[in-house]
């Protein structure tokens, strides 16, 4: 009743909401709803909607209601106390028993709000429990009636219908006894569609189904006796499997015993493999040293040739300036050679010249005696002459011989020179090409440095990749050995299965058997 009201209340609240669109308000001592005066219009269809009464409250005083009082309609009345604490007081919606003038109501209240949300009324529905006993009494008494009707129209009828489904309950009864004992072979005639008549329909349906599933389990029978042959067929040569993987696995675990010792032989071989990369990576970093230290040196030796041959280059010029210049003074030697020559000529044509002087003057006589001492004097500076002539030749003769030997050494020394500059060249040709080895040596012990880096991590990795099959292959071991115990397990298995086969069987045959049993 609680949850009708309620939905009543909501309901009634929708209704007025609808048709009288507005603010619920408050003016000059009259409720309003929107712009209409609230009257007893309002609350007469929801109150015949629901065989009940509706109110509408301005504070506690009803100013539109359907409750009576002596035939007369309650507006100006006030509602229970315990209604305006809860509704007015409290601002909550209150449900149950409260008195409405003298008369207990079965009432839902709710408050009603403004647009300040300000409680200005109250709204609600009920059902007086006076109408709500006289209701379910009247409900009673028709009820009462039409029970009395219906057991002496019946009671002939059910005569009739209880011997005519006595008969059917019997012959249904009579089929599903037989059906119990094996016997299908009877069908139920479906003529009604009553329980009898349905039972009768799924008995049928049932027989149907049954005789479908025994031929079913006829075949199946079969087909599990072949497939048994054939499963005991197979455990034995899966046993026979199991027994060669058994041996499979034993042959495997030698191998891999033998596996894990050439892979710790081959572990250790690395393992000397990287000490010795080790030593010969110390080696080669000693060597790019020696080799820097080489270059170095090599760098310095050139250097010197470099500046040796320019001093020889500086000789040379000089000692080509020094030997021109000797072969100048051996020319100017020659020239002065022939003047003392033309001199010595010169001094000997002056002597004959003074002798004739003298013959031709120790001729004249006294006359020619002065012309003889001049001739005299000119005898003497010719002999003077030809003596220093002479003197300056073989000092000429001397100089000469002493430049061409000084010029021939110099050429010697020249030639000295030039074949030292060649040797020098090729010295510092020689330093060149050996600073090339020096620096492609270098450049090959970085590479072999490097490349010796590399073997030793790539040993490394061969190291780590040894011990990671070494370790696969323990794990291989144990996989081997438990799938040699499974294979163990395997061969007592297809036993089992071929034990299980034949019981299969067995059974199959009983199933075929016991199926047989049942006629249609």
């Amino acid at each position: 009743m609680e949850q009708s009201l309620e939905s009543y209340l909501q309901l009634g609240y929708e209704l007025i909401d609808a048709h009288y669109p507005g603010e619920w308000t408050i003016e000059n001592d009259q409720l309003l709803k929107g712009e209409y005066l609230v009257d007893n219009s309002m609350v007469d269809p929801i109150a015949d909607m629901i065989g009940g009464d509706a109110t509408l409250f301005m504070g506690d005083m009803r100013v539109a209601t359907t409750v009576e009082i002596d035939g007369a309609r309650a507006v100006g009345t006030t509602a229970s106390d315990q209604v305006i604490n809860a509704v007015l007081g409290n601002g909550e919606s209150y449900f149950g028993t409260a008195p409405i003038q003298g008369e207990q109501y079965q009432t839902a209240y709710q408050p009603i709000e403004n647009s300040n949300g300000e409680i200005v009324g109250m709204w609600f529905v009920g059902h007086s429990q006076e109408g709500i006993i006289s209701t379910v009494y009247n409900n009673y008494f028709w009820f009462a009636v039409a029970f009395i009707v219906v057991g002496v129209i019946a009671a002939p009828l059910y005569y009739l219908l209880n011997r005519n489904i006595s008969l059917r309950f019997k012959h249904t009864t009579g089929v599903l006894s037989s059906a119990s004992e094996g016997d299908f072979s009877k069908v139920l005639k479906v003529n009604t569609k009553d329980e009898l008549g349905l039972v009768a329909k799924s008995y049928n349906q049932m027989r149907s189904q049954f005789q479908t599933l025994l031929e079913e389990i006829q075949t199946t029978s079969e087909l599990v006796a072949a497939s048994s042959e054939e499963l005991y067929a197979s455990a034995e040569e899966l046993g026979a499997v199991s027994e060669h993987n058994t041996t499979l696995n034993e042959d495997v675990a030698n191998s891999t015993t033998a596996q894990r010792e050439k892979a710790n032989e081959a572990s250790k071989r690395a393992s000397e493999v990287m000490d010795l990369m080790q030593k010969m990576s110390y080696h080669l970093s000693d060597a790019r040293t020696v080799s820097e230290e080489t270059s170095s040196e090599i760098v310095k030796g050139g250097k010197l040739v470099r500046n040796s041959m320019k001093k020889m280059e500086f000789v040379q010029s000089h000692t080509m300036d020094t030997s021109n210049s000797f072969d100048q003074l051996r020319q100017d030697s020659e020239t002065v050679g022939n003047i003392v020559t033309t001199i010595t000529e010169f001094a000997d044509q002056t002597n004959l010249l003074a002798l004739n002087a003298s013959i031709e003057a120790a001729r004249a006589g006294e006359s020619g005696k002065g012309f003889a001492v001049v001739a005299s004097e000119v005898k003497r500076l010719a002999q003077d002459s030809a003596h220093a002539a002479e003197e300056i030749g073989r000092y000429v003769e001397n100089i000469q011989r002493q430049i061409k030997g000084s010029s021939s050494k110099m050429k010697n020394s020249l030639h000295a020179v030039e074949e030292g500059l060649d040797e020098v060249a090729n010295v510092e040709h020689a330093f060149q090409r050996i600073d090339e080895s020096m620096k492609k040596l270098s450049t090959k012990v970085e590479q072999v440095s490097e490349d010796g880096g590399k073997v030793t991590t790539e040993t490394v990795f061969a190291d780590n990749a040894i011990q990671s099959v070494t370790q696969d292959t323990e794990a291989i071991a144990d996989i081997t050995q438990q799938v040699a115990a499974s294979s163990q397990q395997q061969h007592a298995s297809s036993d089992e299965v071929a034990t299980a086969a034949e019981s299969l069987a067995e059974l199959s045959q009983r199933l075929k058997d016991q199926a047989s049993v049942f006629r249609f």
